[in-house]
């Protein structure tokens, strides 16, 4: 509001005024929620609401305070007009009070918070499992809560994440899940609820090939006494190929007719006893809960022929390297003959000198190798259970003739692009003939032999960057060895390999701006020339970027808030490389404001304003205290008696009452200054 005086003496009125200003009266807060239920481990948002008298409460000034009746739960903020309240794991109540004050007026609230047990967790029994394809699984789910036991009412919703299984329920603490025909992974979920709290637990089933049976083989064997078989297992599954894990038991119909090495595992051995009979041997498979078995016949009988021993002819032998020779098996039996079949032959290599072939004949071939040294061939046979084994050295000597034995690359002098191939061959025994041939030949056209024949040949690069395989090929009395080599094609001209921009990530004000710096890496040569360009852009209109070329930039932001990218792209040649940054623009600031503008421009504007007119006004008076005469009229006054008029200012060089130096005070604005009387007229 404004108070203004009047004055006035001997004649001359003088005024002034004066500026109140009314605060606000801060009469009463309120806190919102006003009063609540929460759960222990929950936690919930407040906040204040003020009220002033007349015109409402300011903007700032008013200091909040919270504070809590008990230690049941603590205050993130304790001063501001919001807060958030945490909640511990116990039960109870809690006021929670809030204190407000603005020049010297203090009010207060409060709200009230009941604290009831929270749902902390659910979980599903099994947490995982494996169900075989068409198979069952029951789940079942708990709840547990903090700060006491669950109430009453938790409803549970269950669900799949897919169709390969399904549920006899969709509620309930206990579902039953029926997998499907297919195999693969199902998680099940389930939602517990109660008062408005909600907790999940997952099952994660794995749904696996179902065990459909279990194969022993051979099927039947006839053994002799004494003579051992060896049995092995496998399992056929439904859904899919059967999974690793799967466990075997064994057992024997009759133990009398012979023993088992072992029980468990894939394979076992049975041992046949003196005891003429028949009988059977078992496997159990199991698999996830899942069993399957199967079975095999054996025969145990005295009257069979008995395999007394192997011969090997010869019994020892030399041979040129490269050179076979065939090898022979002879069996005895007790009583003798041998029967015409049944034998079973198996031939082995003491370490790889040569190649023997047919490995399960009573006769094969073997074929030397390349290298000197003795060989030790063994030749095993059985019958009705009864093995017996045999061995021949066979001596492997040098050939008179060498036989190539390995081709090797080796690179030459670099000319420009092109590079020198020798190949090297290696023969046994001794040096190889002059009359080895070569063929050469490169796996695709980024380069070119300049010959494809001889020991020597020159790769020529083309001008695409990449890889190429040279192979060589010696050639020897119809052996041939080879041999490879890798030749990697490098860029003919410099290109850029990498860009990257500095800072990734930046936060700038409406209006405000940041330098981005942009580093290039070539290849080969990693130092890029000054060719290279680097083009800046922006993905939105929310800024600009200035220059948009060159290693650097700088982006101003406009007046608006958001999320744009900057881009940089160097291009050297045909080659680009690009990399990005993420600029978040914050909005300008809403504040206060004053005559349509922000509080600060609007009180500016005001001074503005009110220094032109002091301006105005002491041009005004300036004028009227130099005493300038109106203009004759036609019929002039008499002359008028002399009367006091006031001393006028002091004058200047020129005449005229110089200008203030410093602004008017305020009061100037609103108070009349003294007028001189006019001199009174006598007759």
């Amino acid at each position: 509001m404004s108070v203004r005086v009047n004055a006035t003496l001997h004649g001359i009125e003088f005024n002034s005024s004066a500026e109140i200003r009314i605060d606000p009266l801060l009469t009463a807060v309120v806190v919102t929620p006003s009063s609540m239920t929460l759960p222990t481990s929950g936690s919930e948002f407040f906040n204040e609401s003020a009220t002033c008298h007349p015109a409402g409460c300011p903007p700032s000034g008013i200091v909040f305070t919270w504070s809590l009746n008990n230690t049941l739960g603590t205050l993130l903020n304790l001063t501001g007009p919001t807060t958030i309240l945490l909640i511990g794991f116990n039960t109870g109540s809690i006021t929670l009070k809030l204190n407000a004050t603005l020049d010297g007026m203090r009010v207060n609230s409060s709200a009230n918070i009941t604290i009831m047990p929270g749902l902390a967790f659910d979980s599903v029994s099994p947490v995982s499992a494996k169900v075989p394809v068409g198979g069952t699984q029951v789940l079942t789910a708990a709840s547990s809560c903090i700060g006491g036991p669950c109430p009453a009412g938790v409803t549970y919703i269950w669900s799949l994440n897919n169709t390969l299984g399904s549920l006899n329920s969709t509620s309930g603490p206990s579902v039953r899940f029926t997998a499907g025909s297919f195999t693969g992974p199902v998680v099940v979920a389930v939602n517990a609820s109660v008062d408005g709290l909600y907790a999940v637990a997952v099952s994660a089933l794995n749904l696996v090939p179902s065990l459909s049976s279990t194969t022993v083989s051979p099927a039947s064997s006839l053994l002799a006494p004494s003579g051992s078989q060896t049995f092995s297992a496998s399992t056929l599954c439904t859904g899919g190929p059967c999974p690793s894990g799967t466990a075997f038991v064994w057992s024997l119909s009759s133990t009398t007719l012979g023993s088992l090495n072992s029980t468990e595992g894939q394979t076992v051995t049975f041992t046949a006893s003196s005891v003429d009979g028949q009988g059977t041997v078992t496997a159990i498979a199991a698999l996830d809960g899942q069993y399957a078995f199967g079975t095999a016949g054996f025969k145990v009988s005295s009257s069979l022929p008995v395999l007394a021993g192997l011969t090997v002819s010869p019994s020892q032998a030399s041979v040129m390297v490269g050179d076979s020779m065939p090898v022979n098996a002879t069996a005895t039996c007790l009583p003798a003959p041998c029967p015409t079949s049944g034998i079973g032959y198996a031939w082995t290599l003491n370490m790889p000198l040569g190649v023997v072939s047919p490995l399960t004949s009573p006769s094969t071939i073997f074929t030397a190798g390349y290298t000197i040294g003795a060989a030790r061939l063994t030749v095993t046979g059985s019958l009705y259970g009864i093995s017996a084994s045999a061995t021949t050295v066979i001596t492997i000597s040098a050939s008179p003739v060498p036989h190539l034995v390995s081709v090797t690359i080796i690179a030459g002098q670099v000319a420009g692009r092109a590079q020198a191939l020798t190949a090297s061959v290696s023969c046994s025994p001794g040096t190889c003939p002059g009359y080895v041939t070569y063929l050469w030949k490169a796996n695709n056209s980024l380069g070119n032999l300049s010959s494809s024949s001889g020991q020597n040949t020159t790769f020529i690069e083309g001008n695409a960057a990449g890889l190429v395989t040279v192979t060589v090929t010696a050639f020897l009395d119809a052996r041939s060895v080879s041999n490879i080599t890798d030749m990697v094609i490098l860029p003919s001209q410099t290109t850029v390999a990498k860009v990257s921009v500095t800072p990734t990530t930046a936060t700038v004000d409406a209006g405000g701006s940041i330098t981005f710096r942009a580093t290039a890496v070539c290849f080969p040569d990693p130092t890029c020339p000054t060719s290279i360009t680097l083009a800046w852009s922006t993905s939105n209109g929310l800024g600009k970027v200035v220059p948009a070329a060159g290693y650097s930039t700088v982006f101003t932001a406009g007046q608006k808030g958001g999320i744009l990218t900057i881009t940089v792209t160097a291009t050297l040649g045909s080659g680009q490389a690009s990399a990005s940054a993420s600029v978040t623009v914050n909005p300008p600031s809403s504040g206060p404001t004053f005559l349509g503008l922000p509080a600060v421009e609007g009180y500016l504007l005001l001074v503005v304003v009110i220094v032109a007119v002091v301006v105005a006004v002491a041009i005004s008076l300036g004028r009227r205290k130099r005493g300038e005469k109106p203009a004759p009229t036609a019929n002039p006054s008499p002359a008028p008696v002399a009367a006091a008029v006031p001393t006028p200012p002091p004058q200047s060089d020129d005449g005229r009452p110089p200008l203030p130096r410093e602004p008017l005070p305020k009061e100037a604005i609103t108070t009349d200054a003294p007028t001189p009387a006019a001199p009174e007229a006598k007759s």
